[in-house]
């Protein structure tokens, strides 16, 4: 669930048109900052890309405790897609993978092969 906080006048003009204002209350929705994500994303897919997307919610976070919302929801952005890339990452590696255990590697030689005119010595 996201965080609410009081809006800070000064920053109620510019706030990116994703952040949330009641305009009754003057709470905002926070961005949020796909921190979860990003651990899960680090620890079970491609782990490069995993603890880019984990600095970037670090700074969202840091962002959102400050009250710098415009930054918040930028480095939450960055954090999805760095996480979405390093699932489809992940995804893609598993899937050549697989094609190669099932289709090359059970590949079998004949017997009386050549290469080259040479014969192929079995073991």
């Amino acid at each position: 669930m996201a965080a609410v906080y009081q809006a800070i006048p000064s920053q109620s003009p510019d706030l990116p048109s994703k952040i949330k204002m009641d305009k009754y209350t003057g709470l905002i929705d926070a961005p949020n900052t796909w921190l979860c994500f990003s651990i899960l994303s680090t620890l079970c897919c491609c782990c490069p890309m995993g603890v880019v997307a984990l600095v970037f919610s670090l700074k969202s976070e840091a962002a959102n405790k400050r009250g710098d919302y415009p930054k918040a929801s930028k480095y939450g952005r960055l954090a999805a897609w760095f996480n979405i890339t390093a699932v489809c990452v992940t995804l893609f590696t598993l899937a050549v993978i697989f094609i190669y255990l099932f289709t090359w590697h059970n590949v079998t030689i004949p017997r009386n092969s050549t290469v080259h005119g040479h014969p192929i010595v079995h073991k």
